[in-house]
């Protein structure tokens, strides 16, 4: 999944991931949902593996303009209105990978 998003700086300096579509929908939540947030990362991370090992069986939450469905082998992205009815599904793993992925990002940017 990474070499799908590209992880860079906006003109201002700030933390920003880019993709084509229908990759565009999964860097638009992590760029405009999680944005440099690291401690929201890590809950999304820390949930990703409750799902893992059978704690949850699945997990909704709506965002301010993304919302996220996860369960034990799918991730779905829908835009709440952003992008009014962009959707992208994801293997859990390719998810987890990309908010991970993010996540190290951000903490390098601020090092």
């Amino acid at each position: 999944m990474r070499q799908k998003l590209r992880f860079t700086w906006d003109q201002r300096g700030d933390a920003t991931v880019l993709a084509e579509p229908p990759h565009d929908v999964l860097a638009g939540y992590l760029s405009e949902e999680l944005q440099t947030n690291a401690p929201v990362c890590r809950r999304v991370l820390d949930t990703i593996q409750s799902l893992r090992v059978g704690r949850r069986s699945s997990w909704d939450t709506e965002g301010q303009a993304w919302s996220v469905s996860l369960n034990r082998a799918r991730a779905a992205i829908v835009s709440e209105y952003a992008v009014p009815g962009r959707s992208l599904d994801l293997t859990l793993e390719e998810f987890e990978e990309a908010v991970g992925s993010w996540l190290r990002f951000i903490e390098l940017s601020r090092a």
